[in-house]
């Protein structure tokens, strides 16, 4: 790995949404509505054969964005790695139950968290869902931004 900020879309579309977003010791997955079968075998697929995630982050409720988060957690905690499922208050309550992790750190719009040597940055989007946010990965002035389902463009 190089010492840059890259990033490869999963999947985006209503089948499913799922960007990784990594440097040369952390990366984050933003949305896990792909299977998780999918998002492992779609890494392999750009040379990612054994992905660290370190931290998960959660656009909205719907199913393509959010359907694999418990299978996720069950699957990576079992490997050894122990990620952590940031989204919106709203977002956890209007998500199906079934498809949520067993914990999961509040985000709200404006929030920044640091995860190892990546900065998140949470905004609002407008969309149909309860909360939802976007995000922006930055490492050393490089960044990356993943809006999804943008309802309306705004200034922000």
């Amino acid at each position: 790995m190089t010492d840059e900020l890259s990033m490869v879309v999963l999947g985006s579309g209503s089948r499913g949404n799922s960007y990784y977003i990594w440097n040369k010791d952390t990366a984050v997955l933003i949305d896990c509505g792909l299977s998780t079968k999918q998002i492992f075998s779609r890494l392999e697929k750009v040379g990612i054969l054994y992905p660290k995630i370190d931290a998960v982050f959660i656009t909205h409720e719907h199913t393509d964005h959010v359907a694999s988060c418990a299978v996720l957690e069950r699957r990576l905690t079992a490997t050894g790695q122990r990620p952590k499922f940031y989204m919106s208050a709203g977002t956890f309550c209007s998500a199906p139950a079934q498809c949520l992790p067993k914990q999961y750190h509040r985000l709200q719009d404006g929030q920044r968290v640091i995860v190892g040597s990546l900065t998140i940055e949470a905004f609002e989007v407008p969309h149909d869902g309860t909360e939802c946010l976007g995000y922006r990965v930055g490492y050393k002035g490089h960044w990356a931004g993943v809006i999804t389902d943008l309802g309306d463009v705004t200034d922000e």
